[in-house]
């Protein structure tokens, strides 16, 4: 389970800088990325996706990990899902609808971490001092 955090679509309070936040899951992990099951629009990207552990820990899973809540990764955008609607009569296609497919990738955390650790990174942050 995770909670993507985020402004959709500019929606924010007008008192509080209050991140709008949406329940989802992790529906695939590979090649340093994540894929979410989750709707995210544009003012969610670069917004924290958090793992939240199930409300009851124990039984077989036995993990320090497993009732920690943590930071999984970033939100990069959103999958698209593109539907072509076909001509019955000429049975060419006419026109394309591009609809949001409920998925986002997301980079996890141990990517931005050796990001963040890379010779290269280290090395242009220590020419902005």
């Amino acid at each position: 389970q995770v909670v993507v955090l985020g402004f959709p679509m500019g929606l924010r309070s007008e008192r509080y800088a209050a991140p709008i936040a949406r329940r989802g899951m992790v529906a695939r992990s590979e090649d340093g990325e994540l894929m979410i099951d989750a709707f995210v629009f544009p003012g969610n990207s670069g917004g924290p996706v958090i793992y939240t552990p199930p409300i009851k820990v124990g039984g077989p899973l036995q993990s320090p990990f497993v009732g920690t809540e943590m930071l999984a990764g970033i939100v990069v955008d959103y999958v698209p899902y593109t539907d072509v609607a076909v001509s019955p009569q000429t049975k060419r296609p006419r026109v394309s609808f591009e609809e949001n497919s409920g998925l986002c990738h997301a980079v996890p955390t141990d990517k931005i971490l050796e990001t963040l650790w890379s010779d290269d990174f280290l090395k242009f942050e220590k020419s902005l001092k």
